[in-house]
């Protein structure tokens, strides 16, 4: 008698409780059954942009005979692929580290004075390469009803230039033109370190965002100046070079691109609904069936 009294003294309480949350006993059985407590999906995205161009030098800038011209125009093609981390808490943050492969393309343009004939002249390069980078994204949800999301991302990227032309359009052979097996990519280091930071909004399917793209390091080779076309820094035809180009200042790469993304995530691991892989376009209606 003892023990039977026991044990339902142990149990009333929970007798008690049972009709306020009989309700909310099967969502509870499927957010332990069916809801994941993390996951983490493989990202897969084809991605493309395009933007403008700078070559930061403060020679150049303090020149008042040479102007770079505002819009030098570089774009991108690729792809990038990486493993996203995916917690109940926060809920609404997701942390992506991805490896980024792109086929690019830059150019600079600059407005100068042939002292010569004191006329001016343009002087342009167009530079392409290859760049691979590693970079951190963490993507921020605004809520699972409309599924709308934003991105900060920041990252090292690692560029080797491919190939270079020179154009002038001055009406006269300068000096590089007529030097043996002269190539315009030795003007430039063949491999470039620079420093990513991008922030952007997702839809649905696809992602746009603003990436910026700085030189850590010096773009020219051998501290040469991005207006020494072998006619300009002739000093004789040109005293006043000198003057701006005494002391060699470094020059820097700066791209501001927007960029597009097709964004797939597949999911590999963790307690999925379903259990199983499957592929959804991003931000995959990021609700309580899907994922959590």
């Amino acid at each position: 008698m003892k023990k039977t009294f026991c044990r339902w003294f142990i149990l009333f309480p929970f007798l008690l409780l049972m009709p306020a949350h009989a309700g909310d006993v099967p969502s509870l059985l499927m957010a332990r059954t069916r809801h994941p407590r993390m996951a983490f999906t493989l990202d897969i995205s084809p991605k493309a942009g395009g933007g403008n161009t700078f070559f930061l030098n403060s020679n150049v800038k303090n020149d008042p005979n040479a102007k770079r011209y505002f819009f030098c125009p570089s774009y991108f093609y690729g792809g990038r692929a990486g493993l996203t981390f995916i917690s109940s808490f926060p809920n609404r943050v997701f942390f992506t580290l991805y490896g980024e492969y792109l086929f690019s393309n830059f150019s600079q343009k600059y407005l100068m004075t042939d002292y010569s004939s004191n006329t001016t002249y343009d002087h342009e390069y167009n530079v392409g390469g290859i760049s691979k980078a590693l970079v951190f994204r963490t993507t921020i949800f605004s809520g699972y009803e409309n599924g709308g999301a934003m991105y900060l991302e920041v990252g090292t990227q690692t560029s080797t230039l491919k190939k270079a032309t020179e154009k002038n359009s001055a009406n006269y052979v300068d000096f590089y033109t007529q030097t043996p097996n002269y190539r315009p990519l030795s003007k430039f280091n063949a491999a470039n370190n620079n420093l990513i930071v991008g922030l952007g909004a997702h839809g649905i399917v696809y992602s746009i965002g603003l990436r910026f793209t700085y030189g850590r390091a010096q773009l020219m080779a051998n501290n040469v100046q991005p207006v020494d076309d072998g006619h300009y820094n002739n000093t004789v035809s040109n005293p006043d070079y000198l003057t701006h180009y005494a002391d060699k200042k470094e020059t820097r790469l700066l791209m501001v691109e927007l960029v597009f993304e097709l964004n797939l995530y597949l999911l590999e691991l963790g307690n999925a609904t379903c259990g199983k892989q499957r592929i959804f376009p991003f931000p995959m209606h990021l609700n309580q069936d899907a994922i959590w």
